[in-house]
């Protein structure tokens, strides 16, 4: 597990913040949410499986489905072990992400046994529509998938049903739904409206706001509102 830390002495409350995708290093991370400390907000942010000093490959692009299914599973796994650590040292927890950051952080906090908040930020219930219609669907090859030519349809269905063992529909909602705040983007064109409407309706008292840009420009455009949805649902555990 590799972990950089932001704190500042007398603050009570942290958040573990996780990497989206490709999201290699802190940089980024720490551009968006370093603000945060000066806030009284401590932030923890974990490296991907597979990414920056986890890499087994010359890229942080994945090759194989079974490589991302380890990751997502490693990022749960390391989020979880390292709220738990944490939860002796501060008053209040919570965990975030952006993108398939979001998506992890959203999983972790329903598998979390203690309250902690969570700031799921331009994700939805489900991935697969991502990888099966949205703009990720050009970067799959379904015909390596299928293995015999013509079966390409079945193998998105296949692919479908195997995303969405991690449908967050699939858990029970966080011990405290009120202290989650979610981000859809308003122009994305990866992560679908409905998808995001639809956690919001399973996690009853979260809050869905909506930031008028896409997917990629929202890290560059947007970064008070997305470090403004951390601080919110921390504050309401």
């Amino acid at each position: 597990m590799h972990v950089r830390a932001w704190s500042r002495a007398g603050n009570n409350a942290a958040c573990v913040i996780l990497a989206a995708s490709r999201d290699e290093g802190y940089t980024m991370r720490e551009q968006v949410f370093g603000a945060l400390v000066n806030q009284g907000l401590d932030i923890y942010l974990l490296e991907n499986p597979f990414y920056g000093l986890r890499r087994t490959t010359s890229s942080a692009s994945l090759a194989t489905f079974s490589d991302q299914a380890l990751m997502n599973l490693g990022m749960v796994w390391e989020a979880r072990a390292l709220v738990e650590y944490l939860r002796n040292s501060y008053q209040k927890l919570a965990v975030a992400g952006y993108s398939m950051g979001g998506h992890m952080a959203a999983i972790t906090a329903a598998v979390c046994p203690f309250p902690i908040a969570c700031a799921a930020l331009a994700t939805g219930a489900s991935a697969a529509p991502i990888y099966t219609q949205g703009l990720l669907s050009w970067s799959i090859d379904l015909a390596a998938l299928a293995g015999k030519t013509g079966l390409q349809s079945e193998a998105n269905d296949r692919l479908r049903r195997l995303i969405e063992a991690a449908d967050l529909t699939q858990y029970a909602p966080p011990l405290r739904t009120d202290a989650a705040v979610l981000v859809g983007c308003a122009r994305d064109g990866y992560v679908l409206r409905n998808e995001i409407q639809r956690l919001h309706k399973y996690w009853p008292g979260s809050e869905l706001r909506w930031l008028g840009a896409g997917h990629v420009t929202a890290v560059i455009r947007g970064r008070s509102f997305l470090r403004s949805a951390v601080a919110d649902a921390t504050e309401r555990l």
